[in-house]
């Protein structure tokens, strides 16, 4: 009986214990009725439409937009917002269900300006699968154990034999299954872990960063709607499983941590983020704290700075799975810091601090858009992909802070522009 006893106290010391979920929390079925009912009360405010599929499950990932026409695509600023990536993540669904419903319902002046002057998109889950699995929701001859409230994956079958590997336990567990989303991006994803090595403890195929670099089909999904919505600002929520990292702000980046490796528009980079978190509350008071990316791992918010220019910043809240006076608490000290992206990309009148952006049109001597690569030649490294402006109108925006810069204008078979 004493050997019991010890036992029992090892395995109780070393588990992190959730609670049962909060019935605050929407499940995907009840996240897409919310979007869908909103869509048909609001048709020419807000569109869902599906950007992809999920990797093993075929599940639709949504792309919501807002404006005030929606159904036309303008020549405007835009932000994106992607409120769920790892499964147990689920707070941030609320987070943007709760900003999704002001910017389409509410009538006063800042939503309508929004709405009107911005195209506004949010992804309220990349990961449908993990967020099934979180809530229990599936064949339960594959979801054996019922919900793994810390389950962090997509659903892959990397063994290949058609079984869904996991095990429930409080801190990830030895899934088999699955590949984490938010190591499945550029750059950098060659140093994230591997499915069999990795992290100690029983964490080791939590992070697995799957067989190459936008593998899964729900990264697929985000880098296409990336490359044709073109935020200039935005962010990706999660929540600190140890709570080590929560209430920080992480951003692109300074690899080594050293200042060595620094993005080659850090300036700006952190100007944003430093604002963005101070629209951010703490429970215990004060404002979260902006952190320079230092892990190399294949993050998404490092790929979408490197790969398009587009600032995304990760929001990592103060809470994993808090109940649900938690969760509107939470929602109160976080959501100004999305107003703030729509603010700064809209140079809103009332925004104190830096703003503005470069706008480039580039068009044929008729007057035609044109794509072409928009160079800043010192704010380029081997790190950055080049940056082009867009199809539709033949623009390119980028954010900056007030100054003097060079600019080159290419394309093949036209004549280079200098300034």
């Amino acid at each position: 009986m004493k050997h019991q006893l010890i036992l029992f106290a090892l395995l109780i010391s070393t588990t992190t214990v959730y609670a049962q979920l909060d019935s605050r929390y929407h499940t995907f079925p009840e996240l897409q009725e919310t979007l869908f009912n909103l869509e048909q009360q609001y048709p020419y405010r807000i569109a869902v439409d599906s950007i992809g599929h999920s990797q093993q499950d075929s599940l639709p990932i949504y792309l919501v937009k807002i404006s005030d026409e929606v159904q036309v695509d303008h020549d405007r600023p835009t932000v994106m917002f992607v409120t769920h990536i790892h499964g147990e993540e689920i707070l941030g669904i609320e987070i943007g269900l709760d900003v999704i419903n002001d910017l389409v319902t509410n009538e006063r002046p800042q939503y309508r300006l929004a709405r009107q002057q911005l195209e506004i998109y949010f992804i309220p889950t990349m990961n449908p699968e993990g967020l099934n699995v979180v809530h229990g929701i599936g064949d339960p001859e594959e979801l054996i154990l019922g919900a793994d409230y810390s389950y962090r994956k997509n659903k892959r079958d990397n063994v290949g034999d058609g079984r869904f590997r996991y095990q429930i336990s409080g801190d990830g567990g030895n899934d088999t299954s699955g590949v984490d989303l938010n190591r499945n991006f550029e750059p950098n994803w060659i140093q994230g872990d591997s499915l069999y090595t990795g992290r100690p403890h029983n964490e080791w195929l939590d992070y697995y960063k799957g067989h190459s670099p936008f593998s899964e089909a729900e990264v697929k999904a985000v880098v296409k709607a990336f490359k044709e919505t073109q935020p200039l600002f935005g962010t990706t929520i999660h929540s600190s499983r140890q709570g080590q990292l929560s209430e920080w702000i992480y951003y692109p980046w300074d690899w080594g941590g050293d200042g060595d490796k620094v993005a080659p528009d850090q300036d700006i980079l952190d100007d944003f983020a430093t604002e963005f978190a101070l629209k951010c509350d703490k429970q215990g008071g004060g404002h979260f704290t902006p952190g320079r990316s230092g892990g190399r791992n294949g993050k998404m918010h490092d790929w979408s700075y490197a790969w398009g220019g587009w600032i995304t910043v990760e929001t990592e809240t103060s809470s994993i799975q808090p109940d649900s006076i938690g969760i509107e608490e939470i929602i109160v000290n976080t959501r100004d810091a999305l107003y703030y992206c729509i603010n700064r990309a809209r140079n809103a009148n009332d925004l104190q601090g830096n703003k503005g952006h470069i706008k480039v049109t580039v068009t044929d001597p008729e007057m035609n858009p044109l794509v072409a690569e928009v160079l800043f030649p010192e704010r380029h490294n081997g790190y950055l992909l080049p940056r082009y402006s867009d199809a539709t109108f033949g623009v390119h925006r980028r954010a900056f802070l007030q100054g003097a810069y060079d600019i080159v204008v290419r394309k093949f078979g036209y004549e280079t522009y200098e300034a």
